[in-house]
């Protein structure tokens, strides 16, 4: 019977392990605590990134091969029990973690595109010889690529923080006007009496409480299905479950996930991904189901009645994004009444899927100037962050929403052009001039290493001098200084005063 679910395919390989011998493997008794009964070894990801790592130097299909007792330059038809080895150590090759927090842990299995069954339908079915398994094996082209498994590890913790924001709002809600408003907007008519609200504000806390226990202590696979790879009804689905009870729990991610479809409310897509995200573990810990999407218009009232609201997963999904302060007011219209949108394709926007150095022009009206230069990937951190001016006025720096990336020359130029701005105000030593850096650490010494210190005038207790305790050098030999706000990123930021 063909594996048609993760966990089916998960369950197959735990119970081969607790009782396979892989003689061939030096490193097969800490492989073989890899596999839990019903979860990954949250302890597991160092082995098998070094699993990986020695399969790459000694090649795929020969290291599988010998673990698996197998003769490499065999003939014939592989014996049965050969081939399901083999497939185990290829489902252990193609599991990684991708993001940790506390006790939650985000795995994502990731197998190689050309596969349309999990590894061991596929290799059991396809490998009729030892040529065609060494092909199998040695396909390592995995449907998602290292910085989607980083943005699934990314979207995670996101859609995270928005279940405990939405936590907050609704055990706030009966004293909190604000925090009343936010639960009406999304779940209430003009008609629902305080008797109803209440037991569906109850119900929806219980629900998040049991999502942000999954989310933020529990163990989930992020992962595709094989089958539907070419599968054209799937084109626009965007992620879904197949059992509320799967162990472990699974979210299987489909082809719509990523792209940016002008039909989509959200055009972010990292918040997409952590809305979609929260969508499905509320079907999994809260029974929800899908009365309505928001593409189709999920305001009450008007798309659902107050009682379809109460259980749908989109207006679920929503309300936390709004809770968490991540919609404009046009995305809650657009939620509200549906978006009117089409099958067309947008541009991809991930706040951090450019490369090189972004250039960002201050808000304040000093005549555009350029008041630094920094690396789209603290574009997070630097969304609202203070610029200084020369008369030590903060304001608010904010990027434009389709900023242009500059190539590597541009980028230098632009730093050159930077440097010889903030040169000419002639900054006061309590006023710096911030700007990011990505690798270059020839123009500036880090702060710690003269004792000065990072200054900031506007901080409230420093007297014009940040805390040092606040930050830390992550590369001694520059001694480049972490931007404390950003805890995604291991690049540096440098402070010149």
């Amino acid at each position: 019977m063909a594996n048609d679910r993760f966990s089916d395919e998960y369950k197959a390989h735990s119970q081969l392990l607790k009782t396979v011998q892989l003689p061939g493997l030096a490193t097969s008794a800490n492989l073989k605590k890899a596999l839990g009964d019903t979860c990954p070894n949250p302890d597991s990801a160092g082995m098998l990134n070094a699993f990986r790592k020695i399969a790459h130097q000694t090649g795929e299909a020969a290291f599988i091969l010998k673990g698996a007792d197998l003769d490499a330059s065999g003939t014939g038809i592989p014996p049965a029990q050969g081939l399901k080895k083999a497939a185990l150590l290829k489902f252990l090759r193609h599991r990684y973690l991708a993001g940790e927090r506390g006790a939650q842990k985000v795995w994502v299995f990731s197998t190689p595109k050309a596969y349309r069954a999990y590894p061991l339908d596929q290799i059991t079915a396809h490998a009729t010889s030892y040529a065609k398994l060494t092909v199998c094996l040695n396909d390592v082209t995995a449907m998602f690529s290292d910085e989607t498994k980083e943005r699934f590890g990314d979207a995670t913790p996101l859609g995270l923080s928005w279940c405990l924001a939405a936590q907050s709002v609704l055990s706030t809600a009966a004293t909190d006007v604000a925090a009343m408003a936010k639960v009406k907007r999304w779940f209430a008519e003009a008609t629902t009496s305080a008797s109803d609200l209440n037991q569906t504000i109850a119900n929806v806390l219980a629900g998040f409480k049991t999502m942000t226990n999954t989310m933020n202590g529990g163990t989930f696979v992020i992962t595709d299905m094989p089958k539907d790879r070419a599968n054209p009804a799937k084109d626009l689905t965007e992620a879904y479950i197949v059992n509320l009870i799967e162990s472990p729990k699974t979210v299987y991610e489909e082809k719509a996930l990523f792209e940016n479809d002008d039909v989509s409310v959200l055009h972010d897509l990292k918040k997409n991904w952590a809305r979609i995200i929260v969508h499905e573990v509320s079907h999994i810990d809260a029974t929800t189901v899908d009365n309505a999407y928001a593409w189709q218009g999920i305001g009450v009232g008007t798309g659902l009645s107050a009682a379809k609201a109460a259980v749908n997963a989109d207006t679920w999904a929503f309300f936390a994004a709004d809770c968490g302060g991540a919609l404009t007011a046009g995305d809650i219209t657009r939620a509200g009444a549906g978006s009117n949108g089409n099958l067309d394709k947008l541009a991809k926007n991930w706040n951090e899927a450019a490369r090189g150095l972004l250039a960002f022009r201050c808000t304040a009206g000093h005549a555009g100037a350029l008041c630094g230069v920094f690396s789209p990937r603290w574009w997070d951190s630097f969304a609202n962050t203070t610029c200084t001016t020369r008369q030590g006025e903060a304001h608010i720096a904010q990027f434009g929403p389709e900023p242009r990336w500059p190539s590597a020359s541009q980028s230098h130029r632009l730093r050159r052009q930077a440097l010889q701005r903030n040169s000419q105000r002639r900054t006061p030593r309590s006023a710096p001039t911030h700007r990011a850096d990505v690798g270059h650490r020839r123009r500036h010494e880090c702060a710690h290493r003269r004792g000065q210190g990072l200054r900031d005038p506007t901080h409230p207790e420093s007297g014009g001098r940040r805390p040092r305790r606040l930050f830390h050098c992550l590369r001694t030999r520059c001694g480049a200084a972490r931007n404390p706000d950003c805890q995604r990123t291991r690049r540096t930021i440098r402070v010149s005063d």
